[in-house]
């Protein structure tokens, strides 16, 4: 929502400056932060081969650091501990203990 000032003249020739108004299009266009460059082209490669032409972005920033290199076991842990029970399964898990609880007594 834009304020509009009023500005009282004490002399019929002045004039009140337009940077003063905070609705004029100057002081709407002009932004408080800078904004990244989208207009920058980004930095390509073009990749030939006999069956496609690609063009592949190269990354501004490098991702080296945000790499994680584990082991396959610790990878399957950790896939393993994520995986989420459905009521079905653990329909059947309960039924399976309860089948085991009358065999042992």
């Amino acid at each position: 929502m834009c304020t509009v000032i009023v500005f009282q003249k004490l002399n019929p020739e002045t004039q009140v400056s337009a940077e003063l108004d905070p609705c004029s299009n100057d002081a709407l266009g002009k932004l408080l932060y800078p904004t990244p460059d989208k207009n920058k082209p980004k930095e390509s490669i073009r990749l030939i081969t006999k069956d496609m032409i690609r063009d592949l972005i190269i990354p501004t920033e490098d991702p080296s650091g945000k790499t994680l290199i584990m082991s396959t076991d610790e990878f399957e842990r950790i896939k393993q501990a994520s995986h989420v029970v459905s009521d079905e399964e653990r329909e059947t898990m309960r039924v399976a203990k309860n089948a085991e609880r009358m065999e042992a007594a």
